[in-house]
């Protein structure tokens, strides 16, 4: 079994509606060098279902209930690509994501985590705009020391290397649980 590039790790709770458009958004990525590890947050729904049925090849891990923080850091022993993309359920990647992100990081080797700006929209397709995000190291400086997300977690990719060097995620900060990363 060949060692993907990319692992893409997605934490799922009662998402049948969401996980589909999600899913889908990773199969039109311009690379396919990767492979998804979803970890079902012991959904009620038929979001498991919805998840075979839309992508075959996913590993789908299952636990009980134990919030974000506990199901990524499941998933992050199971992912075994070189980065982990970040995507929640309900969220949506543009095609070139991947590729975009796997560039910066080939650009600059010291790179931990690369990010990008968010479109955002409601749930019936209405957009709502732009969330931007900083892009100069002085700005994401600032965002951090005034506690604010230097970059969306949900699309962030991240060596794994570096997530498993200071111990994945604190449970502590279920719910806020890229605050440290940053």
């Amino acid at each position: 079994m060949t060692t993907p590039l990319i692992s893409v790790l997605i934490p799922m709770y009662n998402a049948s509606a969401g996980v589909r458009p999600t899913l889908q958004s990773i199969i039109n990525q311009t690379i396919d060098d990767y492979e998804v590890v979803i970890v079902d947050d012991g959904s009620t729904d038929d979001s498991v279902a919805i998840a075979r049925g839309t992508f075959p090849e996913a590993r789908i891990i299952s636990q009980e209930n134990a919030g974000i923080t506990e199901a990524l850091n499941h998933g992050l022993n199971h992912c075994r690509g070189e980065f982990i993309a970040r995507l929640d359920c309900f969220d949506m990647s543009l095609p070139d994501r991947f590729e975009n992100q796997v560039r910066a990081f080939e650009n600059d080797l010291e790179l931990g985590a690369v990010g990008g700006h968010m479109l955002l929209y409601e749930m019936d397709g209405f957009e709502l705009g732009v969330c931007r995000f900083p892009i100069s190291p002085e700005d994401t400086l600032a965002e951090i020391l005034n506690g604010n997300a230097a970059l969306p977690h949900t699309g962030a990719m991240i060596r794994k290397d570096y997530l498993l060097q200071i111990g994945g995620y604190d449970p502590f900060y279920n719910g806020r649980e890229d605050v440290e990363l940053w």
